[in-house]
């Protein structure tokens, strides 16, 4: 998130030099922008939490069915 983040303030810092006297709207932006990302990421992980979790019921469900040590699946 950090990359993104730094990304995004350096543009609206762009903005902000070029049009002083929005600094109003720049700061909406600003907050828009960064809840945007932060809403961006969290779905990312949430979606890798629930491929994990798919990863060890499967390997569960197999280590039942087989004599093979459970181990879980690394990407």
């Amino acid at each position: 998130m950090g990359l993104d983040l730094i990304l995004v303030m350096g543009l609206v810092g762009i903005i902000a030099e070029v049009n002083k006297d929005r600094q109003q709207d720049l700061r909406h932006l600003k907050e828009f922008l960064k809840a945007l990302v932060t809403e961006f990421h969290n779905k990312i992980f949430a979606h890798q939490a629930f491929i994990l979790m798919v990863h060890v019921r499967v390997n569960h469900y197999l280590q039942l069915k087989s004599s093979v040590p459970l181990q879980v699946f690394h990407e």
